[in-house]
């Protein structure tokens, strides 16, 4: 039989190509294995390389930026300390030109004037500064202010302050403008909530030397950026008043943008901050210097305000890791509060090394991928196409063995062939084993062949004695069937006359309980009649006394009228004589009157009543007659009831003899019955029985035809193959 059984996709394959995949499948996952633990390999070396190219740029950077950023801030403290320096050193003069006055060694009338001259040369002499004031505390220079009030000479202001400024004008000279107390004493806020005055009031009320936030001003008709550095003048520890000096922060904006231009190619930022939180110098937007930082948008610039309050040396990695942010404080002067360098680089820009790097190594890993993958296909086709050379040559002997065993499946085999050996192997082990099958089955299908020539002459025989048996069996089974039908119909009819002898009887018990019924009906009918016929036997004296009464109240009517018509002419008497009376007979008469009209009301009544009574005595009259003819018929009824009870009583005995007749025929319709399905059942098992055998003998008949053809189908089978 030949196997159908699904194999699959991979059971359909021959050797060859199965062993060509299994190889190949295991040379390309083991290629795919090497590719993928080298790629991941060179992944993790440049991830390695990356992450430290990254480190040592970062180190890097934080190194320049901080050299860079100590290098401005010392830059920016040099410009500031050059200022602080020469007002530092006026200062000092102002002092010493004090205590010598104080002293006598200088007159004190030249005192005023002549610091005021050392005061304008000091801002002719350095072009830097924009402007430079002096102001006193009332009676601490020379105790001599009521003396020198709006003394111009003496660069006195109202109230004999010494308050000189000489500021610098767009053509280079300088001027002299002589402070006044209300700028002097102008505490009202402004928009920063700093006092106007602040540039006085800062270094009084520190006594400390202060850098003002810078501010916007107008010098001839340039907007310069400039700032204050304000000194109190302090004399064997008394205060006497205070020194400031104006200058331009535009070499700091100069500053900023070589310093910008110095870090990394002028990609970065650079801001300077005032302590107050103004932008001195910013690289990116010149627009925004003298503005406050608020007021900007500039990445951290809350974490910046913040930072200003106590400024600290720092360089971290800030937004996310993405801009690289050195703080440097810079230090004004020895005790001024300090303002804030920032610098900000992209860390696209202090990573740019490491980018180009990182591209070059993707490039080469490419590359490097690129040339494997080709090498590892090469290499696989190679060992493919080698393979495919091998599997032939260790296919071919397996060929040979599966068309001989095709040709011994296909029926034309030959049985005498045999294989070649050639080696010891697997392949020379299949050959002889195969030779050996092919030995063996040889003889089993000669052994076969024998046998399958007398099996075929035996189930022929079974064949031809079996139809005949089948033959037999058809006819007992036709002749049993008749006897079951007739057996199923004689069981039929005694099953019909057992239920008619069983109706026959019920109709006999029903009629003679009808005529049971009828005779008690009967009965009791004659009871009634006998009854009637005695109440209208009664009635009949009583209608005769009825028609004597209504005579006699016919009588007695006659009297009742005669009563009547005497009344009326009694009335009709007295009305006359009531007339003849006149007045005083009127009341008789009216009664008279009255007795005349219920006498003629009793004639009217007396009318009805008569001719009720005569319709009385007519109904009565009638009553009479028909009660003596119910009387005839009651007697005449009664005589009949009396014959239909003797014919009543004559049918209930007859029905009685029926009925007993009816059960001694119903029982031996039952005893027929039963003996009939008996009968039947046996004739019925009989059939059933003959039926089974009959269907025997036809599947034996069957199956020895099929087995007589079998034998000669598998006899021209063993015929096909060559035993000798």
């Amino acid at each position: 039989m030949k196997n159908t059984q699904s194999v699959g996709l991979f059971g359909n394959l021959s050797v060859r190509w199965k062993f060509l995949l299994a190889a190949g499948g295991s040379l390309i996952i083991t290629a795919s294995a090497l590719m993928v633990s080298f790629l991941y390999a060179s992944d993790q070396a440049q991830q390695l390389v990356r992450r430290q190219t990254e480190n040592n740029l970062k180190q890097s950077a934080e190194q320049y930026i901080n050299e860079l950023a100590n290098q401005q801030s010392l830059k920016m403290q040099g410009f500031f300390d050059g200022s602080f320096d020469r007002a530092d050193m006026l200062v000092k003069n102002i002092v010493s030109l004090k205590e010598n006055t104080d002293q006598g060694l200088v007159d004190s009338d030249s005192l005023r004037p002549l610091l005021n001259q050392i005061i304008k040369k000091t801002v002719s002499d350095h072009s830097e500064m924009l402007g430079l004031y002096v102001v006193s505390e009332t009676e601490a220079l020379d105790n001599s202010d009521v003396y020198y009030v709006n003394s111009e000479e003496a660069a006195s202001n109202e109230v004999g302050r010494f308050a000189p400024y000489w500021a610098r004008s767009s053509d280079g000279s300088v001027e002299l403008e002589v402070l006044v107390e209300e700028d002097i004493n102008d505490t009202e806020l402004d928009e920063t909530n700093t006092p106007f005055n602040e540039w006085y009031a800062c270094s009084i009320r520190n006594q400390n030397a202060c850098v003002l936030n810078p501010y916007l001003d107008t010098v001839g008709n340039e907007e310069i950026l400039m700032t204050s550095l304000t000194l109190p003048i302090v004399s064997k520890g008394q205060l006497v008043g205070m020194l400031g000096v104006d200058f331009g922060l535009n070499k700091i904006q100069t500053l900023i943008t070589e310093a910008d231009q110095n870090m990394f190619s002028g990609h970065g930022q650079v801001l300077l901050l005032s302590h107050g939180g103004f932008i001195v110098g910013y690289d990116v937007d010149q627009s925004l210097v003298g503005t406050h930082l608020s007021e900007a948008s500039i990445t951290g610039s809350d974490s910046l305000l913040s930072w200003l309050s106590q400024p600290t040396y720092s360089v971290n990695w800030e937004d996310n890791g993405e801009t690289l942010r050195a703080k440097i404080p810079v230090q004004l002067s020895a005790n001024a509060q300090p303002w804030g360098l920032v610098f900000d680089v992209p860390r696209k820009d202090v990573m740019q090394q490491a980018l180009e790097l990182e591209k070059t190594l993707n490039q080469a890993n490419r590359e490097s991928v690129t040339n494997i993958f080709l090498i590892g296909i090469f290499i696989t086709i190679t060992v493919l196409i080698l393979n495919a050379l091998v599997a032939s040559k260790l296919v071919s002997p397996i060929r040979v063995v599966s068309r001989s065993l095709e040709d011994i499946a296909g029926g034309e085999g030959d049985l005498t062939r045999r294989l070649a050996v050639n080696s010891n192997d697997e392949i020379g082990a299949l050959a002889s084993g195969f030779n050996q099958f092919v030995s063996k089955l040889q003889g089993i299908v000669a052994q076969i062949s024998t046998s399958v020539a007398g099996a075929k002459l035996n189930a022929e025989e079974a064949s031809s004695i079996s139809q005949r048996t089948n033959q037999g069996m058809q006819q007992q089974f036709t002749e049993i069937d008749l006897v079951a039908s007739a057996s199923a119909q004689l069981a039929s009819t005694a099953q019909e006359v057992a239920n008619s002898a069983s109706q026959a009887v019920n109709s006999a018990k029903e009629a003679n309980d009808a005529a049971e019924q009828g005779k008690v009906v009967i009965d009791s009918t004659t009871h009634a009649m006998e009854s009637l016929v005695a109440e209208v036997s009664a009635a009949v004296p009583i209608a005769d006394n009825l028609a004597q009464n209504s005579e006699n109240i016919t009588s007695i009517l006659v009297v009742i009228e005669s009563i009547a018509e005497q009344t009326n002419l009694l009335a009709l008497n007295a009305a006359i004589e009531a007339a003849r009376a006149g007045d005083q007979g009127r009341g008789f008469a009216v009664v008279a009157d009255e007795v005349r009209t219920l006498a003629g009301r009793t004639q009217d009544s007396i009318s009805e009543i008569r001719e009720v009574i005569n319709q009385l005595k007519t109904g009565t009259n009638e009553v009479v007659v028909a009660v003596q003819k119910g009387n005839e018929n009651a007697q005449q009824t009664a005589e009949q009831v009396n014959n239909t009870v003797t014919v009543l009583e004559q049918i209930i005995t007859h029905i009685v003899s029926i009925d007993e007749i009816s059960n001694r025929i119903s029982e031996a319709a039952m005893e027929q019955r039963g003996v009939a399905e008996e009968l039947s059942h046996n004739v019925t098992n009989i059939r059933d029985v003959s039926q089974a055998v009959s269907q025997e003998a036809d599947s034996s008949a069957r199956v020895s035809q099929e087995l007589s053809n079998s034998m000669s189908e598998l006899q021209s089978l063993v015929q096909q193959f060559k035993v000798e």
